[in-house]
Parts: C-alpha cells; structure tokens; sequence
C-alpha cells in the first residue's frame, strides 16, 4: 500500500509539471481525455490514479511516453542518455565515468565534446 501511494504521488507531480509546462489547465486536459474534472483533481492530489488507457490518453495529449507519467523525471533522462550512448563508445565511455555526475553536469559535458568535435 505505501508504494501505491508513491506512485500516486509521482503521477501527480508529474501530471502537475506537464500541465505547467504546456500552460495547460487541468479542465482542458480532463475535457480532452474525456473525464470529469473532479476525477483529473483526484489524479493531481495523489488521491486516485488512473487507468493505463487514461494514461495513455494523457501521454498522448502531451506528446510524450507513459513513462514520463509514471516514473521519475530524472529516471527517464537517465535512460534516455543511457540509449544515446549506446552505439557510441566513446560516449558509453564517458557515461560509465560520470555515472556519479547529475543529469545537467553529463548534458553540459556532451556539450563541450560535441563543440571540441567541431
């Protein structure tokens, strides 16, 4: 049970940070996904947490993965950056060094090679 309550929190963070970020309301995303705005309230409260097809409405609306609903921000830029080194070793490289690095101080890093590559 107390996980469920974090992942009813994580949803609502992250339903939160979405909506601030397109400067979407919550009634406009209840209206577009088809619920009532006290149900989209509850999801925003952690009080509730929807259904995998509203999850996927939502993902939809936003333009993103489920998973950036339903996991931790700095989880999925990991395994974003993680997918872009991939095939490159000499970035699998870096990452294996920076694994103790956060997500901006490895971004900034890419950065300053890619420009060195130039």
């Amino acid at each position: 049970m107390t996980e469920d309550l974090g992942n009813k929190a994580l949803m609502a963070a992250n339903i939160k940070r979405l909506l601030d970020k397109r400067g979407i309301t919550g009634k406009d995303l209840a209206d577009a996904i088809g619920v009532p705005p006290t149900t989209l309230y509850s999801w925003t409260q952690a009080q509730a947490y929807p259904r995998i097809d509203k999850i996927e409405m939502m993902a939809n609306y936003f333009g993103v993965s489920k998973s950036d609903l339903v996991e931790d921000p700095e989880t999925v830029k990991m395994r974003r950056l993680e997918a872009a080194f991939y095939d490159r070793p000499e970035m699998r490289m870096l990452f294996s060094i920076a694994e103790d690095c956060s997500t901006e101080e490895i971004e900034q890093a890419i950065k300053i090679i890619e420009a060195l590559k130039k």
